[in-house]
């Protein structure tokens, strides 16, 4: 991981629920862009940044209807998106043994090669799932 961008104190992540996928926009050896449900329902947009053996770190933001309609529509860019966020998180989950740790982030301290870059869009997802329900039946 590149700097210190991502050196906050780790602050209570279960408002994330599972961390389960729920709709996947990019998937390459797993989802590196999708969308989970927190445990108060909002939906929070994941966007995979570095990925190293071990772990995989994602920016995480809230996001409403509108926005993932707006951005599958292409009238703003994931990274325009993402260096709006305010809060902003990077979690780091680890695997295989699972687990995150969550740490707020200023989006202006992300390193500019972590981010998608400046022409990237989302266009409709690959995968609408129900994958956190049925993880949550278990």
């Amino acid at each position: 991981m590149a700097g210190d961008w991502n050196t906050q104190p780790t602050v209570d992540g279960s408002f994330l629920g599972k961390f389960a996928p729920e709709t996947v926009y990019h998937y390459y050896d797993g989802p590196r862009v999708f969308t989970v449900r927190g445990t108060d329902g909002r939906i929070y947009y994941v966007h995979q940044v570095d990925e190293e053996p071990g772990y995989s770190v994602f920016l995480v933001l809230a996001a409403t209807e509108l926005d993932l309609e707006a951005l599958e529509h292409g009238l703003f860019t994931m990274r325009r998106f993402i260096l709006s966020a305010d809060p902003l998180w990077a979690v780091t989950e680890s695997y295989p043994a699972g687990g995150i740790e969550v740490r707020p982030v200023s989006p202006a301290l992300v390193p500019g090669d972590m981010l998608p870059r400046q022409s990237a869009f989302l266009f409709s997802p690959l995968v609408r799932t129900v994958l956190s329900k049925a993880a949550s039946k278990v």
